[in-house]
């Protein structure tokens, strides 16, 4: 798959999300996920990692809902399909940024997500919205 081109302008929106330590544990169950490396120090140690990570897909997941709340009105009916690539660990309590620039009249929402020490943890992102009335609001949750 060729590399997405991010666009030569600033974001049209970011949205600042502080992931929280008991998040891994959280996503853990009620996913059903059960790799201890998003729980268990030693684990995590053994796969190379100084700690627990959070799990990708739930990086994956807070992408998607910055971008559906930010250019889809909060509406998960639109949402049609998301491409990526999982490049860098996300560790619990790290505020994660999510750069989002809007193409194609709304259609397509070019995206990535980067630790505030400049780690790009997911990288080459596009998600694609159904057609409908789509709201630019930036958001911070801090």
């Amino acid at each position: 798959r060729p590399a997405i081109q991010y666009p030569d302008r600033p974001p049209d929106a970011t949205v600042r999300y502080k992931t929280t330590s008991e998040q891994g544990a959280l996503y853990r169950a009620a996913s059903g996920e059960w790799n201890p490396m998003h729980i268990d120090p030693a684990t995590a140690k053994k796969a190379g990692f100084p700690g627990p990570i959070l799990s990708g897909t739930c990086t994956i997941g807070l992408g998607v809902k910055h971008a559906i709340d930010t250019f889809a009105s909060q509406d998960s009916a639109r949402f049609k399909s998301v491409k990526l690539r999982l490049s860098k660990p996300v560790f619990p309590g790290e505020i994660i940024e999510t750069q989002m620039w809007r193409e194609d009249n709304g259609q397509t929402i070019v995206y990535q997500q980067v630790a505030l020490d400049g780690r790009v943890v997911i990288a080459q992102a596009v998600i694609k919205l159904k057609a409908g009335a789509g709201s630019v609001a930036v958001q911070s949750q801090l």
